[in-house]
């Protein structure tokens, strides 16, 4: 991608930004915990629940969803669980598949058995 293309400058944004949140993350539950004291964990994941909440309120109000009442207010209940999902699990699994972007060794099949050749295979 070029360096001049708008898309190699959003995406470098978005790696800087998620460089920075993960070690703000890492800052906030391990480092400062060990040199302050501070226990930071109640008052982070308190945060993450009332921008879970923020986030999804407008799902309490979507039109044209065919659920119960019911079934919109526990959707919008469980939201921190998603917040707190997403900071465990996919923040990381961002990062790490980021840095592992050009290995082609994702896990999946050594051989192709479907061949666009000749068909002799």
């Amino acid at each position: 991608m070029p360096l001049a293309k708008p898309a190699f400058w959003l995406t470098a944004l978005e790696l800087f930004t998620w460089a920075i949140f993960s070690t703000a993350i890492v800052f906030a539950l391990i480092i400062a915990p060990i040199t302050t004291g501070a226990h930071l964990l109640i008052p982070y994941l308190l945060y993450i629940a009332l921008l879970s909440f923020a986030r999804s309120v407008r799902y309490l109000d979507m039109t044209g969803v065919r659920q119960s009442r019911t079934d919109t207010f526990v959707g919008f209940l469980i939201a921190p669980l998603y917040g707190v999902m997403h900071i465990v699990f996919l923040i990381w699994l961002r990062l790490y598949s980021l840095a592992t972007l050009r290995s082609g060794t994702w896990g999946t099949r050594s051989s192709v058995e479907v061949s666009l050749g000749d068909g002799s295979t």
